[in-house]
């Protein structure tokens, strides 16, 4: 499953949240709307208001898409690992292809 900008953005641990659509450059990303004011809390287990798309200092768009990568070929390196395995296992292509997608 490709990844997407909200996967990346979701892996940052002070990342609140955000309304609309996901950010596809540099621009919309810095006019994310926050989603509210209800408090929440962060992966760190901080309570914030959602008055904000991130606690404390958001990445900046290139980082973001730096994220994005590392996750996809993460995914890709884990897939690569679980064939191989399967491989090693006398599985045929098709057995595989079935399990791993």
């Amino acid at each position: 499953m490709a990844k997407t900008i909200d996967d990346a953005l979701v892996a940052f641990t002070n990342f609140v949240g955000y309304k609309g659509e996901p950010p596809t450059n540099a621009t919309e990303y810095a006019n994310l709307t926050p989603l509210g004011l209800t408090a929440c809390k962060t992966a760190d287990n901080e309570e914030v208001k959602n008055d904000t798309v991130f606690t404390g200092t958001a990445p900046t768009w290139d980082e973001v898409l730096v994220k994005k990568t590392e996750l996809e070929t993460a995914e890709t390196d884990a897939k690569a690992t679980k064939t191989s395995a399967y491989k090693k296992l006398g599985m045929t292509d098709a057995e595989i292809a079935a399990l791993v997608g």
